[in-house]
C-alpha cells in the first residue's frame, strides 16, 4: 500500500522544481547500463526540458516541437514518454495529444515520480496537469510520495532516468548556457547512453 503525506505543508512550491536546483551528473556515478529496460525502445521518445518557459519562447517552440514530433512519427516512433511536469513537459504532452488525435497508433504516456508530484501547484497547472493524465493512453507512477526535498529531487531524477531508458529518442529544451540542474543532468544522462537528441533550444 502506497504511503500517503497527509501534512499539505510538507508540499512547497520549490520541493517539486529540480530545474534550477544545483544538480550536476556524475558519469561516474551512473552505469551506462540502462537503469530500466524497455521492450519498446526503438519506436519511443521522451522529453525533457526547462520549467520556466517565457511566453515569447513558446511562440517558436510549439511549432518547432510539433514539429519534430511529426518527424520521429514519421521514422516509426510511436509512444511518447514525459514526465507531465510544468513547463517543457506540459507543452509536449499536449503537442502529442494535439497530433494523436484521431490516430489509435500515437501513444501518450505518463511516467511520474510519484501521486502527489503537483501538490503546491497553481490552479491553472493544476488543471492542466489532470486534463493531460486523462487524455494519457497510459500513467506510470515510479514511487511514493517524498517525506522531504532531498526525496523528491531524488525521486525526480530516478524518473528522469526511467524516461530516458525508456526511449531510443530525445527532444529536449535545453538552453546551452545551462549547466546544472534537472534538465542538463537529464540530458547528459541520454548522452551516456547514446540516445538519438534534438534540442530545440539549440
Amino acid at each position: 500500500m502506497k504511503r500517503l503525506i497527509t501534512d499539505i505543508n510538507v508540499f512547497e512550491d520549490e520541493l517539486w522544481d529540480i530545474s534550477d536546483a544545483d544538480i550536476e551528473f556524475d558519469p561516474s556515478a551512473v552505469s551506462s547500463e540502462p537503469y530500466f529496460e524497455y521492450d519498446n525502445k526503438r519506436i519511443s521518445c521522451s522529453f525533457t526540458g526547462h520549467r520556466n518557459i517565457p511566453d515569447k519562447e513558446k511562440a517558436t517552440l510549439i511549432p518547432a516541437l510539433k514539429s519534430a514530433i511529426l518527424y520521429l512519427i514519421s521514422q516509426g516512433v510511436r509512444e511518447f514518454h514525459t514526465g507531465g511536469a510544468i513547463g517543457f513537459d506540459t507543452l509536449a504532452a499536449s503537442a502529442v495529444y494535439d497530433i494523436s488525435r484521431g490516430r489509435d497508433d500515437i501513444k501518450l504516456i505518463l511516467e511520474l515520480p510519484y501521486e502527489m508530484q503537483s501538490k503546491g501547484w497553481d490552479e491553472k497547472n493544476t488543471r492542466i496537469y489532470e486534463f493531460i493524465k486523462q487524455k494519457a493512453d497510459e500513467v506510470n507512477v515510479h514511487g511514493e510520495n517524498p517525506n522531504c526535498r532531498e526525496e523528491a529531487i531524488k525521486g525526480l531524477l530516478r524518473r528522469n532516468r526511467i524516461l530516458m531508458d525508456k526511449s531510443h529518442y530525445c527532444i529536449c529544451y535545453l538552453r546551452t548556457n545551462t549547466d546544472k540542474g534537472g534538465t542538463r543532468y537529464t540530458v547528459n544522462y541520454a548522452k551516456l547512453h547514446d540516445m538519438h537528441i534534438i534540442n530545440l533550444a539549440e
